[in-house]
């Protein structure tokens, strides 16, 4: 049997956490989409909704605490749903992370251009957002890049995506996805990705990658706005290009900076008022 891509898997995490954060987020989801409001405490623990999920990671943790072998046999010959068989597949891939790891390529030729690269999960809305507006914003010298860790190269952006960067003065229209290359870490000066949950995916399997890493908005994540309303959509679209541009204000700044220490003493002290 194929596996199917694993979706949850981060370092040092159990997909249990991984899979009772994401029960916890779909409170969020649910009201910033307008549904109704899911039940909670003991209104959830007695339906059939908070019943099914209790079920479910009842089982997630019979499965993590399964030897390798007999895991692997579970998903091979048990009568999974696919719900099911995408879990055991995290586990399984979790279990397996340190082989699969990406080693670390040959550093790329450096031309004297600044690398950056815009990084999401799907890179269709978010990723996609942040290379268009870096394009617009990137001081001379820095190319821009995307590409999201769980990817399907060659889609174009969400149409819900490509309205709120149109309101923003950005065209996404010839924008094709990319899935995430050990390449595209080696080549890239910085990494600016939009949630502390991409940087343990990049970090599960590319360690050697951690320098590179900045979380778009340093101070919060960028939540994906998949499924949710056109509003919800401009939103974020609004948070990601503030961020964007901010950091691209910091790459212009330093590179002002980086030209003036390496300017002629007579050229400094003019611009200063000095003597010429």
């Amino acid at each position: 049997m194929e596996r199917p891509r694993p979706v949850y898997v981060s370092p040092e995490r159990s997909v249990l956490r991984e899979y009772e954060e994401a029960a916890a987020d779909g409170y969020t989801d649910a009201i910033r989409s307008g549904h109704p409001t899911p039940p909670r405490g003991s209104e959830l623990e007695q339906s059939a909704y908070g019943q099914g999920w209790q079920e479910g990671l009842a089982a997630v943790a019979r499965w993590e605490s399964m030897p390798l072998a007999a895991l692997e046999a579970e998903y091979e010959g048990a009568p999974l749903t696919l719900d099911e068989q995408e879990c055991v597949a995290d586990i399984l891939a979790l279990r397996e992370q340190d082989d699969s790891a990406w080693p670390e390529p040959e550093p790329a030729p450096d031309d004297g251009r600044f690398r950056v690269l815009m990084v999401c999960t799907g890179n269709t809305s978010r990723s996609a957002i942040a290379h268009a507006a870096g394009k617009a914003a990137a001081p001379p010298g820095v190319l821009v890049g995307s590409a999201g860790t769980y990817a399907r190269s060659g889609s174009p952006a969400s149409g819900k995506a490509t309205a709120a960067a149109t309101e923003l003065g950005l065209d996404l229209s010839a924008h094709r996805s990319r899935e995430l290359s050990p390449g595209m870490l080696v080549a890239a000066d910085e990494v600016w990705h939009m949630t502390e949950r991409h940087a343990r995916e990049i970090l599960a399997v590319a360690p050697w990658a951690a320098p590179k890493l900045r979380r778009l908005d340093p101070n919060s994540d960028i939540a994906d706005p998949h499924g949710g309303s056109a509003e919800l959509y401009g939103e974020t679209a609004e948070k990601v290009v503030r961020a964007v541009r901010t950091r691209m204000a910091a790459l212009r700044l330093d590179a002002a900076r980086a030209a003036l220490r390496a300017a002629p003493f007579h050229r400094v002290a003019g611009m200063l008022g000095g003597a010429p």
